[in-house]
């Protein structure tokens, strides 16, 4: 009872904190998008560096592995 209370009591004030309208006289200019566009690009450079890191181990997931088809062969090669 103690734990869910310290999770709920956040949450609601989070969600308070965002419901409330406030004003923001902000000025956006051309470099907070150039910001934002670089941000993008970094996010998206970083996950194709993620796969290509990972690339082995994520095909290995859908591929046979040599060592079973090698078996097979012995197996079936003695057989007959």
């Amino acid at each position: 009872m103690k734990n869910t209370t310290f999770a709920i009591m956040p949450a609601t004030l989070v969600c308070i904190a965002i419901l409330m309208p406030t004003h923001a006289y902000a000025y956006l200019d051309p470099g907070a998008g150039s910001f934002a566009l670089q941000g993008l690009i970094a996010g998206v450079a970083g996950g194709m560096v993620v796969v290509r890191s990972y690339w082995h181990r994520i095909g290995g997931l859908f591929r046979r592995s040599k060592s079973t088809d090698s078996s097979e062969r012995v197996l079936r090669d003695s057989d007959g």
